[in-house]
């Protein structure tokens, strides 16, 4: 009865050492998951250096759009903006000039100045938070 006794207190004592982990949940590592994830990428051929600089170009460009929305929104712009963001970047794929102009009740030229403005504008935005080098 005392070596089982025994017995049972030095496994309880190793469970519970700290120095090994005691106390602790160990959660099991899901390799398969993250190998499906890893094929699942693209394959890149860039620099970690260069897909570190892709990222975090998209940072900048999705905090400014989220900034012209919030500055839109504040004057009361949002719908102006939510019909012009999609030039933003390019030529929308969605939508022309001219439904854009009748959507916001403009004629094509002003659409045309909205959208530069937009940009220019966007530019700035990015501009605010950048690192000085």
């Amino acid at each position: 009865m005392a070596s089982l006794t025994n017995f049972l207190n030095n496994e309880r004592d190793k469970r519970q050492r700290l120095k090994r982990g005691g106390g602790i949940e160990m959660v099991s590592l899901d390799l398969e998951q993250g190998e499906a994830r890893y094929r699942a990428e693209p394959a890149v051929e860039d620099s970690p250096e260069r897909i570190f600089e892709r990222h975090w170009a998209q940072a900048v460009v999705e905090q400014a759009a989220a900034r012209l929305q919030a500055e839109f929104a504040a004057a009361g712009q949002a719908e102006r903006y939510q019909v012009l963001k999609d030039f933003l970047l390019g030529e929308s794929q969605t939508l022309a000039y001219a439904e854009a102009a009748a959507r916001l009740g403009l004629s094509v030229p002003a659409v045309t100045s909205a959208i530069y403005r937009l940009r220019a504008d966007s530019v700035t935005c990015s501009m605010r938070r950048l690192p000085i080098r």
